[in-house]
């Protein structure tokens, strides 16, 4: 079972730590934050940007790095 919360906050829902507990593969809405970013970027701007590097940074500043 997979369960997916598009909300774009870091800490686990109580939706994902339940499903979790019920040993479900979680995802966070971590990702479609960054890749919303990424196609607003490219609208507006005109370029791809790196989405590698946007989740990355994205990871680093949650994590406090």
């Amino acid at each position: 079972m997979i369960v997916m919360d598009i909300v774009n906050n870091h800490l686990k829902t109580r939706l994902l730590k339940e499903a979790e507990e019920a040993e479900a593969t979680i995802i966070n809405g971590l990702k479609m934050l960054v890749y919303q970013g990424a196609l607003s970027f490219e609208i507006w701007r005109g370029v791809k940007p790196p989405i590698d590097v946007m989740l990355e940074a994205l990871t680093e500043s949650i994590e406090g790095k």
